[in-house]
């Protein structure tokens, strides 16, 4: 049980689980760092089916962040990419570097962009694991 709590809060902690996302298991964190002595638990906390859950919880996290791991991996390799595209077009003479940078405003607002599309492809993963 106490190897449980310690995945479900290394796991929280690296996904920045909010408060009430931790709440529903309780019962498995309440005494993670207690001795076999201090152990105090809510009456049924070790029946089967709560321990299962808390399982279950920990292989869902599991997906979860091996997602998203995945996802902001593609995210840096299709930076790479579009970095090496830029640098194929400015070194082939089809553009000048000083036109790259003439509109800070468009540049910056094709990164949010990017970067929201790449955002809504973690909720759309959060949704179905959900």
């Amino acid at each position: 049980l106490q190897e449980l709590a310690s995945q479900l809060n290394c796991h929280w902690n690296l996904m920045d689980t909010p408060p009430e996302g931790r709440k529903l298991f309780d019962y498995v964190t309440c005494n993670i760092s207690a001795t076999a002595d201090e152990v105090t638990l809510p009456e049924g906390s070790l029946a089967m089916d709560l321990i299962e859950k808390a399982e279950v919880e920990v292989k869902r996290l599991d997906q979860l962040y091996a997602r998203r791991i995945a996802f902001k991996r593609q995210a840096e390799l299709n930076l790479e990419a579009l970095q090496e595209n830029v640098k194929g077009v400015v070194d082939s003479g089809g553009i000048e570097t000083t036109e790259l940078f003439a509109d800070p405003a468009n540049l910056k607002a094709k990164q949010k962009e990017e970067k929201q599309r790449i955002e809504g492809k973690f909720h759309r993963c959060d949704d179905q694991l959900g």
